[in-house]
């Protein structure tokens, strides 16, 4: 007999603010943590993961519980009850009317018992039928179990971080191994069960929402948010965060656009251009690059687009290349350079700039974003998705036909599919059975604007106003 595991493409994970920590369960491999979503530490491999899901989880968790009976992971919102199986990555929920006030879940072998005030409502694990009863059998697997205040070296039960900004302490549990506390916007506390020592901090995710751009370098995704950058370590999990206020100088806190190569990183924004020297550890900030739309680099220059034309930068000098043209997106290839303006496509060779537009000239209305592969030239405007194939001809791809929002954003791609950013979702587009797949709202995190994609080995990782979303490839 051979068993085979088919992988779901719709496999979820939101990489955002998991700092705000409602309830925390600990069992013998993982310990849990409920939020705006779910995080779980894994005391084995001793590393912080965000279970994946065929669909997207609640972001509003209340109450998590591990089952000791199934293996599988209980939580509430103030919607309903909701039950995840670690083992298949999926997830069931189920609307409750009568949820509000819910402060205990219980589980037993048979049935998940719900406290609210003197009554319980019993939920069937099996049929899913629920009533209410004014008592529950002893034998009960209470969450939470115990409060911040039964450990008063804890007090005065908050936190606070450099900007002396407080976070209240709300939950706290014990295993073999660590106490665990969770804060209202501090993240978690581990400290070692014996000594009450404080092993660790984390704060897993990053706290504004809006991801406007995304970069990879190595093992390392970068992202620049509306009040800081940071990064994730892929593998490992970990995010570092930078506040502009007291560690890095940057010009505005929200990060457009993101390049890097051997010497330099340069960021992006509204009101500068900011470089930073690696070897030398050194910060520079170009005040003439204002409006910073998008970033190329190509050895030591870098190309600049703009919302007023495209510079460039080389060995320290800014030179200006185009004036008076919003410059969404750039593209250097081996021996020309490309441009996305609101004015449409245009293409810089030995002659100079060349406009290069489609049959019903909808590019000449604007495009977005820029991409060029094996199947073509991709172009994301204003109308639409075109492409510019290689044997000459085009194709357009329209909303709301195929593509769950008109105006593409940012495009991504690997060696069959195309990852297409619209102004309200994602479209998935299968380069050998020319099928599509699209993912917003109803489906999925992607909920509105996805700003940027970047696709890795296993994972496609987008930026959005949910945070950073990822999709299981």
């Amino acid at each position: 007999m051979i068993f085979c595991y088919i992988s779901n493409p719709s496999d979820w994970q939101l990489l955002r603010n998991m700092r705000v920590v409602n309830s925390i369960s600990a069992g013998n491999r993982y310990v849990y943590f409920a939020g705006e979503g779910i995080l779980r530490y894994d005391k084995l491999f001793q590393k912080y993961e965000v279970p994946v899901s065929r669909d997207a989880l609640p972001l509003d968790i209340k109450l998590i519980q591990q089952d000791i009976y199934t293996g599988e992971v209980w939580f509430t919102t103030p919607k309903g009850l909701g039950k995840y199986t670690p083992t298949f990555e999926n997830y069931k929920f189920t609307d409750m009317n009568n949820i509000a006030g819910v402060c205990s879940l219980g589980v037993s072998d048979r049935y998940i018992y719900l406290r609210n005030g003197n009554k319980y409502i019993k939920v069937d694990k099996f049929s899913g039928s629920s009533d209410v009863t004014d008592s529950v059998p002893k034998q009960i697997n209470w969450e939470p179990k115990n409060s911040p205040q039964e450990y008063s070296w804890l007090a005065p039960w908050y936190t606070m971080d450099k900007s002396l900004n407080r976070y209240p302490v709300v939950c706290s549990e014990v295993d073999e191994q660590f106490l665990w506390v969770g804060t209202s916007g501090d993240g978690i506390y581990k400290y070692s069960a014996a000594g009450f020592n404080l092993l660790e901090h984390c704060l897993y995710g990053f706290p504004s929402g809006r991801i406007m751009s995304l970069f990879k370098t190595g093992d390392t995704l970068w992202f620049g948010a509306l009040s800081e950058i940071g990064n994730y370590v892929i593998g490992q999990g970990t995010f570092s965060s930078y506040l502009f206020s007291n560690t890095i100088n940057l010009l505005n806190s929200e990060i457009t656009a993101m390049a890097f190569n051997d010497k330099y990183m340069w960021f992006g924004s509204q009101t500068g251009l900011s470089q930073f020297n690696k070897s030398r550890n050194i910060w520079y900030n170009f005040v003439e690059a204002s409006d910073v739309l998008s970033l190329a680099v190509k050895g030591d220059e870098l190309w600049i687009g703009t919302n007023s034309g495209l510079l460039k930068l080389t060995n320290g000098y800014m030179g200006t290349v185009i004036k008076n043209v919003c410059v969404n997106d750039v593209v250097v290839c081996s021996t020309m350079v490309w441009i996305a303006t609101d004015r449409g496509v245009f293409s810089l060779n030995d002659t100079g700039w060349v406009q290069f537009n489609d049959p019903d000239k909808i590019m000449s209305h604007g495009v977005y974003s820029l991409l060029f592969d094996e199947y073509g030239k991709w172009f994301g405007a204003k109308q639409g998705l075109l492409v510019y194939k290689k044997d000459n001809s085009w194709d357009r791809f329209n909303y709301p036909t195929v593509l769950p929002g008109e105006r593409i954003m940012c495009l991504g791609t690997d060696e069959n599919t195309l990852y297409v950013g619209t102004d309200r979702g994602v479209g998935v587009f299968n380069k050998n059975s020319k099928s599509w797949n699209r993912y917003d709202e109803k489906n999925s995190y992607i909920n509105g604007v996805v700003y940027s994609v970047v696709v890795d080995k296993g994972y496609v990782y987008f930026g959005t106003d949910n945070g950073i979303v990822k999709l299981k490839r």
